[in-house]
């Protein structure tokens, strides 16, 4: 009897079944990768836009500031 064929074909079936593991492990990680990555740009963002509000206000601060000394 010839084994070949029956070597050869269970080492596809495993080939095959190890790509198809990797591959939804892979989009299964992916997913997970972007959910933090948005948690972060958005954390990120709101702390930016925080620190322009303050600088916003002091820079208000400054012109109300100027305008009373230039009034005296």
């Amino acid at each position: 009897m010839n084994a070949w064929p029956n070597i050869l074909s269970f080492g596809l079936l495993c080939t095959a079944t190890g790509a198809v593991l990797g591959l939804l492990t892979f989009s299964r990680n992916r997913k997970n990768d972007i959910k933090s990555n948005v948690k972060n740009d958005a954390t990120e963002s709101a702390i930016i836009k925080t620190k322009l509000d303050n600088i916003g206000q002091f820079v208000d601060s400054i012109r109300i500031d100027f305008k009373a000394s230039d009034q005296r």
